[in-house]
């Protein structure tokens, strides 16, 4: 077992959930599952690391089986200049954001229809708000601890991006065509 496989492997142990997760090591782009797989595809923070935008979701669609849901939940770019680094780049090289209309056409052009587009921009910046306003504990099991030691500034810009206007939070549920 490799370093990336062991580190998850460790953590869902340590959460006492080793017996009911299962990580597998793969390719975004090319997915190590049979075509029609599942009912359900979920990705959280994900796409913004992958520059084939439409590749990306062609691969989610492959896998899903017909009428399939597609669940997504993502930073997008809204208006202005990205402060870096964030927790998904260090700087622009390896951040690839697209704008919710983009985020849109890429999925239309990958197969998939929404059901659900929702702007939950308002609701992460009242997130952070609330987090700013009482910090959580940095001891013990946290993000920080997956993240890494410069989590808490990383976070922190993020939560200024949005509260600025720069990125925004996209909710979507697609079925496939």
């Amino acid at each position: 077992m490799s370093v990336r496989q062991a580190y998850p492997q460790s953590l869902a142990a340590r959460c006492g959930l080793a017996d009911r997760v299962t990580f597998i090591d793969g390719d975004a782009l090319n997915l190590p599952f049979d075509n029609d797989a599942f009912d359900v595809v979920f990705l959280q923070h994900v796409a913004m690391n992958i520059e084939d935008r439409v590749g990306l979701y062609a691969e989610v669609r492959r896998i899903l089986k017909p009428q399939g849901r597609f669940a997504t939940y993502d930073v997008v770019m809204r208006d202005g200049d990205v402060i870096y680094p964030v927790p998904w780049a260090r700087d622009a090289s390896t951040s690839f954001l697209l704008t919710p209309d983009e985020t849109r056409a890429a999925l239309e052009a990958a197969g998939f229809t929404a059901t659900l587009w929702r702007d939950d921009t308002q609701t992460a910046a009242d997130w952070f708000n609330a987090v700013a306003a009482d910090p959580p504990s940095t001891s013990g099991l946290n993000l920080g601890v997956v993240m890494g030691a410069d989590f808490p500034g990383t976070a922190g810009n993020l939560g200024r991006n949005i509260r600025d206007g720069r990125l925004g939070i996209l909710s979507a549920v697609l079925i496939r065509d």
